[in-house]
């Protein structure tokens, strides 16, 4: 929540079954990470739009889709990109930039700042690197 309240926008991997949502990239093994999808909503409901919801399970992106289509959310494993529930185009760094371009981890390919900085957004375990 740290980086919500900063204004960072984060990414959260969501795995669902019967209902719950576990929030772990993982899997659906730790029962700590298990919460309801009313209390997933109301934890996170005036951030949404900061969220990038990861759908790990096709389960997940059904019960977003049908109960929490407000988020911005999306599933992928090794594709070259992926688009999200709102428009935007989730891509690993070697797509051009653009509008609603998402650069995914651009340090694992060491880009320049002065190109990531043309994207319109930078998913990155080092967002303070690109504020």
């Amino acid at each position: 929540f740290n980086c919500l309240y900063r204004g960072i926008e984060v990414e959260i991997d969501v795995h669902v079954r019967d209902d719950f949502i576990y929030m772990d990239h993982d899997g659906i093994e730790d029962k700590i990470s298990c919460i309801t999808v009313d209390l997933f909503d109301k934890t996170f409901k005036d951030f949404r739009d900061k969220l990038w919801v990861h759908c790990k399970n096709l389960e997940a992106i059904l019960l977003f889709q049908n109960k929490l289509p407000d988020y911005n959310y999306f599933g992928h494993s090794n594709d070259e990109f992926v688009l999200t529930s709102k428009g935007y185009i989730f891509t690993r760094p070697n797509v051009s930039p653009g509008k609603n371009v998402v650069c995914v981890m651009p340090e694992l390919c060491n880009f320049k700042d002065d190109v990531v900085k043309k994207y319109e957004l930078v998913l990155t375990d080092f967002p303070l690197k690109y504020i």
